[in-house]
């Protein structure tokens, strides 16, 4: 029997969220101009901007090898969000306290405007939903809180230091999940790190046709939801009732 799922929760383990954008740019695409324009455009917000490593290597490096084509050459960075844009790639990125799905899906819509409208980014090929959360435990390693079986030859693996990554089909999208422990994360701004058990889920839809901007909202929101469904999915009912769920 599924787990009715809560709407939000008091207690939201939520470290970091990620709205990434990939998409096409030819060698010679000014799509360089990019940072420019979103400090342009949200500069009174974003007002922090920083050169990253990747922007001193080489256009031919960044478009050739696999490693290297969506790393970000540029970051933006306002409070608890920040952009990171590179050739190939745009990344929205919401740290703890997550402020909820109405704020941030606020902040994407602006900033999937901006690109929408501009002319030097190319044709969209997928968006991602991403969340990293971080499910504080004392007793580690363990994954007790959460609703796995992981054994080998007998022995219980969710008692011993385990990460495990796996790829779900989940209706038109692809699904990565890793969960882990023991895991460990440093809030921006706190000295102390937090130590606990690692629950990332990453929902991905791959664009079909040239509709991609005509249906991106909708797809925004059922991305979401088929993240937001499985990350419950994982937990136990007592793990989801110790966050403070609330139902409609």
């Amino acid at each position: 029997m599924d787990k009715p799922i809560p709407i939000r929760l008091a207690a939201p383990p939520i470290v970091e969220a990620v709205w990434e954008l990939r998409f096409e740019s030819e060698s010679d695409s000014p799509v360089d101009l990019l940072p420019g324009i979103l400090f342009e455009r949200v500069g009174e917000r974003y007002n922090q901007i920083q050169r990253l490593p990747a922007a001193d290597l080489p256009v031919q490096a960044l478009q050739l090898d696999p490693n290297l084509r969506h790393a970000p050459t540029a970051r933006l960075a306002s409070g608890s969000y920040s952009i990171q844009v590179g050739r190939n790639v745009l990344a929205l990125s919401c740290y703890a306290p997550y402020p909820g799905w109405k704020a941030f899906k606020s902040e994407i819509r602006s900033i999937a405007e901006i690109v929408r409208t501009t002319s030097v980014v190319g044709r969209a090929e997928r968006f991602s939903l991403k969340y990293v959360n971080i499910l504080p435990t004392e007793k580690l390693p363990t994954m007790s809180p959460l609703d796995i079986e992981l054994r080998i030859n007998g022995h219980d693996l969710t008692q011993a230091p385990t990460h495990v990554r796996t790829e779900l089909r989940e209706q038109d999208c692809l699904v990565v999940v890793q969960v882990g422990s023991p895991a460990q994360v440093q809030y921006p701004g706190e000295r102390a790190s937090v130590d606990g058990i690692l629950i990332d889920i990453d929902a991905i839809w791959n664009a079909q046709g040239d509709s991609f901007w005509e249906t991106f909202e909708d797809r925004l929101e059922s991305v979401r939801d088929i993240g937001r469904k499985l990350f419950f999915r994982v937990l136990t009912a007592a793990t989801i009732e110790s966050l403070g769920p609330e139902y409609s």
